[in-house]
């Protein structure tokens, strides 16, 4: 008893602590009211999804953000069994308990419609982000990364301050290699052209010049993902020479010094152009 006083003191203690959430890609709280949540793209917006992909389910089957909850039951029913042994479907599922009150050690076809509604109607709720971030997880602020909406700026102030997702500037000629990260995508929402490499390096001096304006405290680069992590130290004149080559002339090597010298750009402005 004397044990399980002691621990249940020093769990009471460290539940007093503030945390800052160094990583989140959470989605905001809009877009989750009009998707209107349900049981499967709960599933759907965390990393639980790849298990159900691993484990038979059609890859195409997670595309859409929303579906409707029985049609979503139906796709995952065969499955849950081969992910419910998973850590990522284990921690869910703890999550399930503490904030839709589930009280099933299981998700079966007696109780996924209760779960389903209750995900459905925690969601619409306009404080929904207040009660979770504030009053059950007691977190101060949250670095946020909305990697799926490149160049993005727009952040809810109260909980999160925002990163800029750098990928994008380095792939500029790399489309045949990495086709997901398209730079158009942060030059037409900020309603920038550029034509020459200096103009192109100017896009990154904006970027700077915005991730400041925003009072943001870091920027993201997770390259490791599809690329080496080796950064070879490339001339401006070679990395110039790259840009202007034709696409179809293009090799991965020469894609790749490209990268490197944008690479070793973006660190020389972190260093000296962050506060």
């Amino acid at each position: 008893m004397a044990e399980e006083k002691i621990l249940k003191g020093i769990r009471e203690e460290i539940d007093k602590i503030s945390i800052v959430d160094s990583h989140e890609h959470i989605r905001r709280q809009s877009d989750f009211i009009a998707d209107r949540q349900n049981l499967f793209t709960s599933l759907r917006h965390c990393l639980v999804y790849p298990d159900f992909i691993s484990a038979g389910t059609a890859s195409t089957d997670w595309e859409r953000n929303s579906t409707e909850p029985e049609e979503g039951w139906k796709r995952i029913k065969p499955y849950i069994g081969d992910v419910k042994t998973t850590s990522y479907f284990r921690t869910l599922m703890i999550a399930y308990k503490d904030l839709f009150d589930f009280r099933y050690g299981e998700i079966t076809d007696a109780n996924w419609r209760e779960l389903s509604n209750k995900i459905s109607e925690v969601y619409q709720r306009e404080d929904w982000y207040e009660f979770v971030f504030k009053q059950k997880l007691n977190i101060d602020v949250a670095i946020w990364d909305a990697f799926w909406d490149p160049g993005a700026l727009e952040v809810e102030k109260k909980f999160f301050i925002p990163t800029l997702r750098m990928d994008p500037f380095l792939f500029v000629r790399s489309k045949k290699f990495v086709p997901e990260y398209l730079i158009e995508k942060i030059s037409e929402k900020w309603g920038v052209v550029y034509e020459t490499f200096d103009e192109y390096l100017g896009l990154i001096d904006l970027a700077f010049r915005k991730i400041k304006e925003q009072g943001r405290v870091c920027i993201k680069i997770a390259v490791a993902y599809c690329r080496p992590l080796v950064f070879e130290d490339v001339t401006k004149t070679k990395a110039e020479k790259i840009f202007y080559m034709p696409e179809d002339e293009i090799r991965r090597a020469d894609a790749k010094k490209l990268e490197d010298y944008i690479m070793r750009f973006i660190i020389r402005k972190t260093w000296f152009n962050l506060p």
